[in-house]
């Protein structure tokens, strides 16, 4: 798989990332907090998605080097 090294050796720690992250700001918003809802949803599940995001976009860049618009936009449908 393409991308950076730590992208694609914690495959599990994406997902766990972003699952928790949403955890957080559910709790969060049951307590009212904004800051936990930032925190939560804002900070750990975003650093999860966006490594989600980087391994697919890295490795269709490579594949079609000459079309980069549409690769960016192709794995976020």
């Amino acid at each position: 798989m393409a991308g950076p090294g730590w992208a694609s050796e914690s495959d599990d720690g994406r997902g766990l990332l972003y699952g928790f992250g949403y955890m957080v700001s559910g709790l969060a918003a049951s307590q009212h907090s904004l800051w936990g809802i930032y925190f939560g949803y804002g900070l750990l599940a975003g650093i999860g998605m966006g490594m989600g995001y980087i391994c697919p976009v890295a490795t269709l860049v490579k594949w079609f080097p000459d079309m980069m618009q549409p690769c960016s936009a192709w794995p976020s449908r």
